[in-house]
């Protein structure tokens, strides 16, 4: 019966004579071992690689009459997170810098801007400047910042991706 115990790789050396028990726990009781962590969903296991789907809560800031949060995707990869999605955003005036605060979907505590980092674009039928996401060290989240060339209510899409400290 294979071993539920994860086993760090082993460094094999030149001539050295590989034996049933070491292929056993190298091979078949860390392939099990992982498998079940895998299934059993280890924390171990969720906290290195894991994704889903959340609807961040928005915080209108500097020139927003109101947003629209969107169901977005993430994933993580060790400390890695990184998230896709769309909002809208209702301007109070056009051409004048635009902030929107996104919640995270996995909690970080960031020291500086650059923690964080990503690209805007407005979606169809807006002639609009892409725009940059940024951490927000003050309140741990993804801040938007963008140019608006209209007033209109119009749909942004973002990627960001940041390291989880």
């Amino acid at each position: 019966m294979p071993s539920d115990t994860w086993t760090a790789p082993a460094d094999w050396t030149t001539n050295e004579v590989v034996t049933a028990a070491k292929l056993n726990q190298q091979l078949r009781d860390n392939l099990y071992a992982l498998w079940l962590a895998v299934t059993t969903g280890s924390s171990a296991i969720t906290e290195t690689f894991s994704s889903g789907t959340y609807t961040p809560t928005l915080t209108n800031g500097t020139n927003v009459a109101a947003s629209t949060a969107f169901e977005c995707q993430w994933m993580r990869i060790g400390s890695v997170v990184c998230v896709s999605g769309k909002f809208n955003l209702d301007p109070t005036s056009a051409n004048t810098t635009t902030i929107l605060g996104i919640s995270l979907p996995v909690a970080s505590n960031f020291g500086a801007e650059e923690d964080l980092g990503g690209v805007t674009a407005a979606t169809a039928g807006v002639t609009d400047s892409p725009g940059r996401v940024y951490a927000n060290i003050a309140s741990d989240r993804a801040e938007v910042s963008v140019w608006p060339g209209s007033a209109a209510n119009q749909g942004v899409s973002f990627i960001f991706q940041y390291q989880v400290i």
